[in-house]
Parts: structure tokens; sequence; C-alpha cells
């Protein structure tokens, strides 16, 4: 190989070096926000940009998630449960994410059965400027106890505050939305 062939190769492998050198550079400083001070430091390329611009994203797992959210909403172990294939919060972790979240709700009843057995409550929530509405229902067929318009308004309370804090979307249910969400006895 002649000498000039060499002596080009090696340029353009000190060339390919650079090109990744500052390429992760590049995506570093921009991941920490810093482009600016790349830019100074490096007077000489401050017009380099990478060939192929990359997004750095990390996405988390549900279990992340799920962290994340138990975390920021202050729940502690005695708030949440296994059951089945379900994460199940109680009563009281519900109420902590309410709170946490400045969750405001409406409730009004749709109806209401003479006997008093039967009742279905439209709640209304607000998280910010996000507002959802969803429903809650008690009938003698999903409840046991004798306070249906109560029990209809805790699981319209559940599913609406799960929905705005990013739980249910995540398959996490309220423990007063079913009967069978009952935390098992030890």
């Amino acid at each position: 190989m002649s000498k000039i062939k060499e002596l080009v190769l090696e340029e353009q492998e000190r060339q390919a070096y650079i090109e990744k050198y500052y390429s992760a550079m590049y995506r570093s400083a921009e991941y920490m926000g810093l482009q600016e001070v790349f830019d100074k430091l490096h007077q000489s390329n401050i017009n380099y940009k990478p060939k192929k611009k990359t997004k750095i994203m990390t996405k988390e797992t549900q279990n992340e998630m799920l962290k994340r959210l138990f975390i920021e909403n202050n729940l502690v172990k005695e708030d949440v449960f296994k059951h089945k294939f379900y994460n199940i919060i109680t009563r009281q972790g519900i109420d902590k994410i309410m709170a946490a979240n400045n969750i405001e709700i409406q409730y009004e009843i749709v109806n209401l059965s003479e006997d008093h057995t039967h009742c279905l409550i439209k709640a209304l929530g607000k998280k910010g400027d996000k507002v959802i509405q969803t429903f809650g229902e008690c009938t003698p067929n999903n409840n046991s106890n004798a306070y249906p318009v109560a029990m209809a308004e805790k699981r319209a309370k559940s599913r609406i505050v799960l929905q705005l804090a990013g739980f249910y979307e995540l398959g996490v249910f309220g423990e007063v939305e079913s009967e069978d969400f009952k935390r098992p006895k030890n």
C-alpha cells in the first residue's frame, strides 16, 4: 500500500473517531441540557451536530411507574395489597392519593331506587386542568352492606381518584370497587 493511501486511511479513521467522540459528547450534553457549555468548550466544533440526531429516552416499566406513583403519593405497605392479578389500594390509600394530587370531586345521585337498594352516583373529578367523569354503582348483587348510597359514592371516588392520578391505566383498583377486592385475612 502506498504511503498516500496509508495517510488517507489514517485520516479517515481519525475523522471517524472524532465523529463518534463528538457525537457521544453532544448527546450527553443534550441529555443534560448543557449544549451551550458543550459548544463553548469546543469552539473549533461549535457548528458540530451529529449526523443522526438521537433522542435519549428511558421508558419506565409498569413496575417502575407503580413504584414511582406509590412514592409520589406517600403510600405505605398497608395501603396496597395484591389480589390475584391486580394491585388493590385501600380506602385510606385513596384518600392519600386524593390529598397528594389536590383532587376535587363533585357527586350527583343519578338514580336511587325507592327502596334505596339500588344507587348510581356520577362523580366529576378535577386535578389541575384535567376534568373527568365516572360513576359508582351499588345494587344488592354487588353489595352486602346496608348503606348503598355510601358504597356507590366510595366506588365513584375510588375510580375517579385512581384515573386522575394515573393508577387506573396500570391495572390498579380500589378496595371498595368490588366485594371480591377485600384484603385477605392472614
